[in-house]
């Protein structure tokens, strides 16, 4: 069992290596820049913008990631590039979730700016930080949304939140993100509070699949 483990582990490497080997920190660079910059004059904002996107790309490069999560001011046109540069250097089926920061109602209506160029949401609580504020906003306002992307609910979630997420009915909702309230220091999770926590999730789906059954009973009877 080592031994097939540490072919596996070699594999990846090799793998990682080859992709890196593919697009150079240099490439990546220049790539962003003309994403970005096009025939502009560059800016700091537009320098931030240039790393942050160099760094999107060689870390989807050395985790070969599934999914990008974008929690900060991208512009549409900066993710459809981005999701071209991805696409055509690391692999063609990634996906890319939007954080939506929600403090009120018409903070909602952000996602229509994005719908065209992700492939679903994270609805999270709107802060002076991108996310892991451990602050809950109204969940009430996922109700507003009609769009056809699938979401993420966000913001603070906690093991006492349980019997809130399943009373959530929306045909759009994909599932939930734990993380602050999950934490025995920033970016360490807890696993065994989060196994409970599924745990507790599946015990009250349980019940709930239970009493439709009985109320099929009765209406059949």
């Amino acid at each position: 069992m080592k031994d097939i483990l540490n072919e596996i582990t070699a594999h990846k490497r090799t793998e990682v290596e080859r992709f890196k080997k593919i697009l150079t920190e240099k490439d990546i660079r220049r790539q962003v820049e003309d994403m970005i910059l096009g025939e502009t004059v560059p800016t700091a904002s537009m320098s931030k913008a240039i790393m942050e996107g160099s760094g999107i790309i060689s870390t989807s490069i050395d985790y070969r990631l599934d999914i990008l999560q974008l929690h900060g001011n991208e512009s549409p046109a900066m993710i459809r590039e981005l999701r071209s540069s991805v696409a055509r250097q690391v692999r063609q089926d990634i996906k890319i979730m939007k954080a939506i920061s929600i403090g009120n109602a018409d903070d909602m209506q952000t996602f229509r700016r994005y719908e065209d160029c992700v492939d679903l949401f994270l609805f999270d609580t709107r802060c002076e930080t991108s996310g892991g504020s451990g602050r809950q906003f109204d969940w009430t306002i996922i109700n507003a949304y009609d769009g056809n992307r699938p979401f993420l609910l966000s913001g603070g979630i906690g093991s006492d939140d349980a019997s809130r997420v399943m009373h959530i009915h929306h045909p759009m909702m994909l599932g939930i993100d734990i993380n602050s309230k999950f934490e025995t220091a920033p970016a360490c999770k807890d696993a065994e509070a989060v196994r409970r926590f599924i745990g507790k999730l599946a015990d009250l789906q349980k019940k709930a699949d239970e009493t439709n059954i009985q109320n099929q009973a009765q209406i059949i009877l």
